[in-house]
């Protein structure tokens, strides 16, 4: 989405490996979400895997709550931009839990 938004057009990408699954690929064409995407944006913030993988891992760890790799795309972004929320009030939804158990172990069980 992220290209697409940037080329004002949907564009087709290469497809990377992520645990956003949910976020993962290409915008197909004459998807509405790309509309949507370019009506009511204001700001991108682009997340890298460790951050997505820092996210998971602080709602395992002080929230005892799973979630799988894009809702903590969410959270990662929010982590990202801390300085801009100073005084404010933030929430971030954290929706999807759907996450492989191996998947999920290997990754909470190193922090």
């Amino acid at each position: 989405m992220d290209h697409s938004l940037q080329a004002g057009q949907i564009i087709k990408v290469t497809e990377l490996s992520t645990l956003s699954d949910g976020t993962a690929g290409g915008v197909e064409p004459g998807a509405m979400t790309f509309d949507i995407c370019q009506q009511v944006i204001d700001q991108q913030v682009l997340v890298s895997e460790d951050e997505i993988i820092h996210a998971i891992r602080l709602m395992a760890k002080h929230e005892q709550f799973i979630i799988e790799g894009a809702a903590a795309v969410a959270l990662a972004a929010s982590l990202k931009c801390t300085d801009q929320w100073q005084g404010k009030r933030v929430g971030v939804i954290l929706c999807g839990r759907n996450i492989d158990l191996d998947t999920c172990l290997s990754i909470t069980s190193t922090d």
